[in-house]
C-alpha cells in the first residue's frame, strides 16, 4: 500500500500492566522514524530456510539492515518457533527455539526435532509480549525486527 509505515513496538509493552506500551517516547520516536521513511527502517525477515533436518537449524536472512548491521540481544535469543506438521494431519505442533549464531544479515536459530511430522514454517515474536523491555533477539539501526510467520525453502 502507498504512503503506509509500520512502527514496531514489541520490545515496549509491558505484561504487568496493558497491551499499551507505558514508554510513550520511544514509541514516539519510532513513528518519527516511520513517517519520514513511509516505511518500515528496521530488519525485515525475507526468507527462512531449513538448513538441517535433524535437529532442524533454520537459517532466516533479513533485508532493511542498517550498514552497521545486525544486532543481536545474546541475553535474550528467544521468540522463535518452528511449526512442525504431520503427514495428512491438520493439526501442527510449535516448538522453540533459540538463535545460536549470526553473521551478516542472516541467523541461524536451532530448535529441538519435530516430535512427529516435518518442518514446515518459523514464527518469531508471535505472542503477546514477545520479549522484556527492548530485549527482542534482533535490532537494526537500534529497531527490532517486527513478528514474522515465514515458510521454510
Amino acid at each position: 500500500m502507498p504512503n503506509v509505515f509500520m512502527a514496531v513496538a514489541i520490545d515496549l509493552g509491558d505484561p504487568s500492566s496493558s497491551a499499551h506500551p507505558g514508554d510513550k517516547q520511544d514509541v514516539g520516536a519510532r513513528l518519527v522514524l516511520g513517517a519520514r521513511a513511509l516505511g518500515y527502517s528496521g530488519p525485515i525477515a525475507q526468507n527462512a530456510t531449513l538448513s538441517s533436518a535433524n535437529p532442524p537449524v533454520v537459517s532466516i536472512t533479513f533485508g532493511q539492515v542498517s550498514p552497521s548491521g545486525l544486532q543481536i540481544n545474546a541475553a535474550y535469543p528467544y521468540g522463535y518457533q518452528l511449526q512442525c506438521k504431520g503427514d495428512g494431519d491438520p493439526k501442527s505442533l510449535l516448538i522453540n527455539g533459540t538463535l545460536t549464531s549470526f553473521s551478516g544479515s542472516t541467523i541461524l536459530v536451532s530448535f529441538p526435532s519435530c516430535p512427529s511430522g516435518t518442518p514446515v514454517s518459523v514464527y518469531y515474536a508471535w505472542l503477546n509480549y514477545p520479549c522484556p523491555f527492548k530485549m527482542c533477539s534482533v535490532y537494526s539501526g537500534d529497531l527490532p525486527a517486527p513478528p514474522f510467520h515465514l515458510p521454510l525453502r
